[in-house]
């Protein structure tokens, strides 16, 4: 048994802020998780390793099935690296903040890029929602550069899981109401 990070809540829209509620949620083997850059999770083992005769740490094994991915993360370091995934209530704001968004794009690509890369790798479903609607209208203009398509096919892939997992649907499901928006 670890213990992970909530999701903290901003107002009553679920906007999501860098910072979380020191509120301790026990994680088990089995139970499920969220990495900013690689989705939806599983914890698959909490065991005592040592490495280069260092002393025994506590270290989580998490699998990532979209990216076929296995890291092993001590203990201290999950609360900066996983977070709980959105609950249903948190995704029906997420594809209503998909439904009125009217942000704006920076037109310096280099400021876009690194801005889209730090929201992505912040956690938070409602900057990937403006990174993948401000890169959908820059495509739509015919105006993308190549990391602007990367950080908009992250977007989109992130969203997907995320949304899919609270609603308990499928990926294709949540993309089809993700690009309706």
């Amino acid at each position: 048994m670890l213990i992970l990070r909530d999701i903290h809540t901003r107002d009553s829209q679920f906007r999501f802020t860098n910072k979380f509620k020191e509120i301790a949620i026990n994680i088990h083997p089995g139970d499920t998780i969220h990495h900013p850059l690689h989705g939806i999770g599983q914890v698959e083992s909490i065991r005592e390793r040592s490495f280069s005769r260092e002393k025994n740490d506590t270290f989580a094994k998490l699998y990532f099935g979209r990216d076929g991915l296995t890291l092993m993360l001590r203990e201290q370091d999950l609360e900066q690296a996983v977070r709980t995934p959105i609950n249903k209530q948190q995704a029906n704001k997420i594809l209503e903040h998909l439904d009125n968004w009217n942000g704006k794009v920076g037109s310096s690509w280099k400021v876009r890029a690194s801005a889209n890369q730090s929201v992505l790798e912040s956690g938070d479903p409602f900057g990937y929602v403006d990174v993948y609607k401000g890169l959908s209208k820059l495509e739509h203009e015919g105006t993308l550069r190549a990391s602007d398509r990367q950080h908009l096919t992250q977007s989109l892939e992130l969203l997907v899981e995320e949304l899919a997992y609270a609603m308990g649907s499928t990926p294709e499901q949540a993309r089809k109401q993700i690009t309706r928006q």
